[in-house]
């Protein structure tokens, strides 16, 4: 940042607090007059949660974080206005992004290059919404899908954070610490029978029912990324007591999600990691994640045993099962087939534009109704791979903009390997692995419309794109010295 743009930036804050503060306390001084007193707790809020996105933009983008990764419901605090429902982590967005568009209007922000991909994403999610509107779709049902996608933007103000405080560390830090405290708290809570968050009784493998219960909390997912962030600090800087400790904290609560496809994504990526890395010792690295392996096998072998319980057993049944042809057979997989085929046949009718955001494309599924006494049939608009759902509800651009994601994300990460640091390549290499693992996981899991998954991307992301800062900097401090 010049001089001119130090001297100006105590002006700009002070000119966004004064419009922002006369323009809500206007509207609450007017709510107020007409009796609304949901109106009025609602613009109050509005007008804290305003200052503190101008004045302290970390604290609300980690108030995002705690409240889409961690433990809490994943739409955290429900509200409705005008007949438009949200909630408070797609309102902080929101005044985020709208902060971040008047700065980047007054100062001429710079964008990382993944923005553009991601922005193409967004682009095609609109198109999607207007293909829906245009063949008669309710806006309250598109609207809904199409709020899902600008959380993929909450990577421009976690960019202009790290960029304006050239502390590329932060986002990394805080997905750490909050993914260990959040998962230790799902696991006491587990353990406690106390009711954690999203848990679900009943597990059943190769046709075999048992009474385990299998937890999903928003968590898992930046405890993916942050299952490799600490493998990154391993492979350079060695493992300590604490690192190995929040490690297996993290590997144990995506355990105890049952989740077949979340533990091989994790196992193939962790593995090409170890192969790739470049940082620290030789060897060191590919030894890390070989010997966790043989660790988390052993660990099996013992919870087989049944010692460990039923459903320690349970979840040894169902890691055995991934490596079991059978497991190809059951129903979930076949119910997974119909869907891709009719999505198929969907998308082979509206190759260019799709069907529309949150639209209906032919598929039918079945519920069983006590009150009548046989299956009532409905239609819907699931479909668990993530890529044919995205060319169903964006057409042939959101298949492109996500492909020039991945060709971006590839770029910059090689890149990095050349011509950065051991730490930035290291660090930049995890985050891709995280980032292949999400797309593994996509094939069988609605990832690009699961909240806690965006942003756990949208983190990644910023971080293997802070690696760039660096290289932008290093000719300017060259010409001052």
């Amino acid at each position: 940042m010049t001089l001119h743009e130090h001297q100006q930036a105590p002006l700009l804050h002070l000119s966004l607090i004064t419009t922002a503060a006369v323009a809500l306390a206007a509207l609450l001084a007017a709510a107020s007059a007409a009796g609304r007193a949901q109106t009025v707790i609602l613009l109050a809020a509005g007008i804290g949660a305003a200052f503190v996105v101008i004045e302290r933009p970390r604290w609300a983008l980690l108030a995002i974080l705690v409240a889409t990764g961690t433990v809490l419901p994943i739409r955290f605090g429900p509200f409705e206005v005008a007949g438009v429902r949200s909630d408070l982590p797609e309102a902080l967005l929101i005044l985020l992004l709208v902060t971040w568009v008047v700065s980047a209007t007054l100062k001429g922000e710079s964008f990382p290059l993944l923005a553009w991909p991601v922005a193409g994403l967004v682009g095609a999610a609109t198109v999607g919404a207007i293909t829906a509107l245009a063949k008669g779709a309710a806006f309250g049902e598109v609207l809904g899908a199409f709020k899902t996608y600008i959380f993929w933007l909450l990577l421009l103000p976690l960019w202009v954070v790290i960029r304006e405080d050239g502390d590329s560390d932060w986002v990394e830090r805080a997905v750490i610490w909050l993914a260990v405290g959040a998962s230790a708290l799902t696991l006491v809570l587990a353990a406690a029978g106390v009711g954690a968050p999203s848990g679900e009784t009943g597990v059943t493998t190769l046709g075999v029912e048992s009474e385990a219960t299998r937890y999903r909390p928003a968590v898992l997912q930046i405890a993916f990324l942050s299952t490799f962030l600490l493998a990154h600090r391993a492979a350079i800087r060695g493992w300590t007591m604490q690192r190995a400790t929040a490690f297996g904290l993290l590997l144990l609560v995506q355990a105890i999600s049952f989740n077949r496809s979340t533990w091989v994504a994790l196992g193939v990526c962790l593995t090409l990691f170890g192969l790739l890395s470049r940082g620290g010792p030789p060897l060191r690295g590919l030894t890390t994640v070989l010997t966790s392996g043989a660790l988390v096998v052993a660990a099996l072998g013992i919870a087989a045993s049944g010692v460990l319980g039923g459903s320690a057993e349970a979840l040894a049944l169902r890691a055995n099962s991934v490596l079991t042809p059978s497991v190809f057979e059951e129903r979930s997989q076949e119910l997974r087939n119909e869907e891709n085929e009719v999505a198929v046949r969907a998308i082979k009718a509206n190759p260019l534009t799709g069907v529309g955001l949150n639209q209906r494309f032919g598929q039918r599924t079945s519920r069983y109704s006590h009150q009548v006494g046989y299956a009532i049939y409905s239609d819907t608009t699931l479909v668990h791979n993530t890529y044919l759902k995205l060319w169903l509800e964006t057409g042939l651009a959101g298949i492109l903009a996500l492909a020039g994601l991945a060709v971006a994300l590839a770029t910059i990460t090689r890149r990095h390997r050349r011509g950065e640091s051991q730490w930035v390549a290291s660090r930049s290499l995890a985050c891709s692995m995280c980032l292949l693992g999400f797309a593994l996981q996509a094939i069988y899991q609605t990832k690009l419309y699961h909240r806690p998954t965006i942003v756990a991307a949208a983190c990644a992301l910023v971080i293997v794109g802070a690696g760039d800062l660096a290289r932008r900097e290093r000719p300017v401090a060259a010409s001052v010295a």
